[in-house]
């Protein structure tokens, strides 16, 4: 049987619980009845100290003083009244302070509250709405910044920017982590609510943005999918149809199903990271080119409307822009990357130029006039300019299988298995070297893989249990890995190793350094000892969040490749958000079925030692459906290089970064002494 005053303690509790309004009453009462208790034991006391009684009410104020404000004990000057007096103020520092402090954090909540939630609609118009949360949403509102930087020097009389992010939960946070970031071209704000809730989206003023972004706030993808595609639902009605409607999924057959259900623009960013870190792993500075061509301020490729120059044949378009490299032009919604010369330029294509942003608005007036001769049929066709009848095919060379270490495990890491497997020849071995079981990986994998239309045609995969910073445990999985596969004594030992993160989209409150050390550690472990098994021609990529460790790194061990697919994920996003049409051209070049872009050995297309233009080169990689962008000189990288026409003299290690459908293998233009180096720069491209 409990006692009275548990009893009491119990009843106390649930009703505070039930009704937490009683807490301020209960403190409310107690600080009456200090005052009361107070205000009645000095009019005793002083009636019967100096015969006079005095008022009630004087004395209930003057204990409500000594209650309230703690110095007012301090004018007392008998010591019985100081007593009293010190009484009254312990009794309201405990009770009334108490009670004002809660009063107070209660009142700034429901600010906050009234502030964060959908109780107030946005009045502003043309504004971007980021619905979710993950490591990408400070690298997006860069992005955005950057661009909006660059529409204000072309027209300074364009507004600021409006972002309102929308979140589940802790927006506060969010807001106050996003201040270190100091976004001077946008206003960023902040508003909760359920991403399930269509008043959310009202709210928050869908009906007037421009562009809605909903991000991947989750690291399991069946989870983040189903929550894109019940924000899609919520959406409803209430997007216009011109709206840039930008998803994050993990596959394509989400976004397919997204765009069916959706009235606006649905552009289905699919994730990416498995495939960047495959190409980037086996293309020394592919990285560093990616991040240059997504990133606003660098060149980029812009999307032109060039009527004007209706039924210009394509040779004289690409080989019309002194400061621009054509890539290619975009007919309907398909990409066309390095078209035949004799392809005629139609009024309603799209050229796909790679330059700053912002620039190349309009035609050269030399290829308006050459259209106008073209439909008059008056243009002669010019020459490439080049001798290129030195550059013949080259045959195909046995390189020998591949070996891959890959340090970590996560969901996509079956996908990266999968991409592994389109390039590597017959035999490779991969080998996992993670802390995640041996059972729980093998079963992941035979249920994504094996017997499927992703199943692996080349590559023999092995798991190790064990940790990426050991080095018992690295040393154990690069044994296996040059066990598993063997070159013969003709071919070269190739060696890749990749670290990667413990996360997918790496969704959560801030960007965590945590993955970003455990990767670095892991890749300058696996060099370390790789240099000692002298083993030569080797690659390692560590997979980074943070930008900044990455230009870190990059100047203090350049030997080591750095990619951040976090920030690649959140530029290709960025790139899509503020033109729609880039969807299907970056789709294409980070597509296995299409185009890509390559880092080549420079040897393939000029001889070293001897000088050539840039425009030279050009026509070199065109005469093999090539386009060239840019190129590697003195480990500096150059895209779209201006002017044209200066001559260059290129050295061993340098490249030229091109757009092909396919790797390609081309005889490059070698001396007699120089044919013994063939395999070795093929290796090396």
């Amino acid at each position: 049987m409990a006692s009275p005053v548990e009893q009491f303690k119990y009843r106390v509790d649930c009703a505070l619980q039930k009704h937490p309004v009683l807490y301020f009453a209960m403190l409310l009462a107690v600080t009456l009845s200090w005052v009361v208790v107070g205000g009645i034991t000095w009019y005793a006391f002083k009636a019967k100290r100096s015969g006079k009684r005095e008022r009630l009410r004087d004395t209930l104020w003057l204990a409500w003083s000594c209650v309230a404000a703690s110095s007012t004990h301090t004018k007392e000057r008998e010591g019985l009244n100081r007593f009293i007096a010190l009484c009254m103020t312990l009794g309201g520092l405990a009770s009334y302070s108490v009670f004002t402090g809660a009063a107070s954090a209660q009142l700034k909540a429901r600010f906050e509250q009234i502030r964060t939630m959908y109780d107030t609609p946005v009045l502003a118009s043309n504004h971007a709405i980021i619905a979710g949360r993950n490591a990408q949403l400070p690298r997006l509102l860069e992005a955005l910044e950057s661009s909006q930087d660059y529409a204000k020097k072309s027209n300074p009389r364009v507004k600021r920017k409006t972002v309102l992010l929308l979140v589940e939960e802790k927006a506060s946070e969010l807001l106050h982590f996003l201040r270190a970031y100091k976004f001077k071209g946008l206003d960023v704000y902040c508003r909760q609510g359920s991403l399930s809730n269509a008043l959310t989206f009202i709210q928050a003023g869908s009906e007037n943005a421009s562009q809605i972004v909903l991000l991947a706030n989750s690291d399991d993808r069946y989870q983040s999918d189903s929550s894109a595609l019940i924000s899609v639902l919520a959406l409803g009605n209430s997007v216009r149809k011109d709206t840039n409607l930008v998803i994050q999924t993990s596959k394509q057959s989400t976004g397919k199903l997204l765009s069916k259900l959706a009235i606006a623009n649905v552009l289905p960013v699919r994730n990416q990271s498995p495939r960047l870190l495959v190409l980037c792993a086996r293309q020394g500075g592919l990285a560093k080119i990616l991040r240059e061509m997504l990133a606003f301020h660098g060149p980029l490729i812009n999307l032109r409307k060039y009527p004007q120059l209706d039924g210009l044949p394509y040779r004289h378009l690409r080989q019309g822009f002194d400061s621009a490299c054509v890539v290619g032009i975009m007919r309907g919604q398909t990409p066309m990357f390095s078209p035949a010369d004799s392809e005629i330029l139609q009024a309603d294509d799209t050229v796909l130029v790679l330059a700053p942003k912002q620039t190349h608005t309009s035609p050269p007036e030399a290829l308006i006039a050459q259209a106008q001769q073209a439909r008059e049929g008056m243009l002669d066709m010019p020459g490439n300019g080049v001798k290129v009848s030195s550059l013949l095919p080259m045959e195909k060379l046995d390189l020998g299988v591949e070996q891959i270490l890959i340090c970590g495990w996560r969901t996509g890491t079956v996908d990266m298995l999968v991409e592994f497997d389109k390039y590597v020849p017959k035999g490779s071995v991969a080998t996992i070297l993670a802390e995640t079981p041996v059972a729980e990986r093998e079963a992941m994998h035979e249920r994504k893989v094996a017997g499927g239309s992703k199943s692996l045609k080349n590559l023999h995969v092995v798991h190790i249990q064990g940790n990426p910073l050991s080095e018992t445990d690295m040393n154990k999985a690069l044994d296996a890995t040059e066990a598993g596969a063997q070159p013969t004594a003709s071919q070269k030992k190739s060696l890749t190793v990749l670290t990667i993160s413990n996360h997918d989209w790496i969704a959560g409150d801030a960007i965590s350094s945590g993955d970003d050390k455990r990767t670095i550690f892991s890749a300058l472990l696996a060099e370390s000892i790789v240099q000692q098994k002298q083993i030569e021609n080797f690659s390692i990529l560590a997979e980074v969040v943070s930008q900044d460790i990455i230009e870190e790194m990059e100047r203090s061990h350049p030997s080591c490749q750095y990619l951040s697919t976090v920030e690649l994920q959140a530029l290709f996003t960025a790139q899509v958000l503020e033109h729609r049409e880039l969807l299907p051209v970056w789709e294409e070049l980070t597509d296995e079925y299409g185009s890509e872009i390559y880092v080549k050995n420079i040897r393939y297309f000029a001889e070293l030692g001897q000088p050539i233009t840039f425009r030279d080169l050009e026509e070199v990689a065109f005469k093999y459906g090539q386009t060239a962008i840019g190129y590697r000189w003195r480990n500096r990288l150059y895209l779209n290089p201006t002017p044209k026409t200066t001559p260059i003299v290129f050295q061993e290690g340098d490249a030229l970064v091109v757009i092909a459908e396919h790797g390609g293998t081309y005889k490059p233009a070698l001396s007699a002494s120089e044919l013994a180096l063939q395999a070795d720069v093929l290796a090396d491209a």
